[in-house]
């Protein structure tokens, strides 16, 4: 709320909103719930077919979905020039405005804040375990899906 207020008080329509599964839009057990999910129920036929109806692209690209809808709803307000819209975003939300800035052109600016770390360094000072556990439900339900089948 406070990047939004600032960006209001330097004259700029800002607009902020929660990613698939975050805030009002979800918990932490409804993310890794959403993961299996697409591992087990996903379209499995030829990629180029691929997404089909109902498929869910939980961990960044429905959210970059999402932003385009908001964009769309930016620029359909007369008090918002449609050749200047641009995007910023902190951690997950800087991968969500990066690939949607990619994929969306109506996005002319894009300042994301991600932290970036290599796997030989997380791995050397055994500080990978955070980023694996918020993901770990579903390697866990592969394991078993693989293990029974």
């Amino acid at each position: 709320a406070e990047h939004m207020a600032r960006y209001a008080r330097q004259g700029y329509v800002a607009v902020s909103f929660d990613s698939r599964y975050r805030g009002e839009r979800g918990s932490v057990q409804d993310y890794q719930d959403s993961l299996v999910n697409a591992w087990r129920h996903n379209f499995r036929g030829p990629e180029a077919q691929a997404p089909a109806d109902g498929d869910e692209h939980p961990f960044i690209f429905d959210s970059a979905s999402d932003m385009s809808r908001v964009i769309d709803m930016l620029v359909a307000r007369p008090d918002v020039d449609p050749s200047r819209v641009g995007a910023t975003g902190v951690s997950l939300g800087g991968m969500i405005v990066w690939i949607a800035a990619a994929a969306d052109e109506r996005v002319a600016a894009c300042a994301p804040s991600i932290g970036v770390q290599g796997f030989r360094l997380a791995v050397d000072r055994e500080i990978w375990h955070a980023r694996v556990d918020t993901i770990r439900p579903v390697f866990e339900a592969a394991a078993a899906d693989v293990a029974s089948a």
